[in-house]
């Protein structure tokens, strides 16, 4: 059985694609670019689920940071989350909106996925 997933590694602050998951060991395989194959504990890491929306031949995952564009303008930005219903939205604590994925796509908005919120402003601090 091929996976799909991708998980992000607590003690390495990194996302990973799954290779491997063994539930009796309660370990997993994962591999980046950056790092190559490693094997973690699952109380090492966190399970980002696909929301099946495609951009560019990547999915969008749960954590994501994705802004939404439509005509040049930035509708809004924040970071993808599961709601009770099942589908994904994109949260902005910060402005107090959530904004449907699914209706931001039918309305015609450009999303840009910035990848793993924790990745993106880890990388954003680190560069002021």
């Amino acid at each position: 059985m091929k996976l799909h997933g991708k998980f992000y590694s607590i003690s390495t602050g990194g996302v990973y694609k799954a290779l491997n998951v063994d539930f009796k060991e309660m370990k997993i395989i994962g591999e980046n670019k950056r790092t190559g194959e490693q094997e973690f504990d699952f109380s090492d890491v966190i399970w980002l689920e696909s929301t099946g929306i495609k951009i560019n031949k990547n999915f969008i995952y749960t954590d994501d940071y994705v802004l939404a564009i439509k005509d040049n303008e930035m509708i809004t930005c924040g970071v993808v989350k599961k709601r009770a219903d099942g589908s994904y939205a994109i949260v902005n604590k910060n402005r107090g909106t959530v904004h449907p994925l699914l209706e931001l796509q039918f309305d015609g908005a450009k999303l840009i996925n910035l990848q793993n919120h924790k990745i993106y402003f880890a990388k954003k601090h680190n560069q002021e």
